[in-house]
């Protein structure tokens, strides 16, 4: 069955809005599921721009590269003061 909004579309010509849908139906109906991302997240070690550590990931999934940054308000901007890494951080 075509739907009035599709045949109209069709009428018109209007072919870049029928593409553009069936690539987001199809995305939306074959997108991986939150664990499957993760599991192909977990293996990877790669060198970012944002950090000086490489973002590798611990046995629990935990990021061994995260960075915490400080930061205070120095008038109207925000200015970073200190940057801890997990090695610094008390166990």
């Amino acid at each position: 069955m075509i739907v009035p909004a599709l045949a109209t579309d069709l009428a018109a010509g209007q072919t870049s809005r029928l593409r553009v849908g069936g690539f987001v139906s199809h995305a939306l109906s074959n997108s991986p599921t939150r664990a499957e991302v993760l599991a192909a997240l977990r293996p990877l070690r790669f060198q970012g721009i944002a950090y000086a550590r490489p973002v590798e990931w611990d046995a629990k999934g935990d990021n061994k590269g995260a960075v915490i940054f400080v930061n205070v308000v120095d008038g109207e901007r925000f200015r970073e003061v200190a940057e801890i890494t997990p090695d610094e951080i008390p166990r």
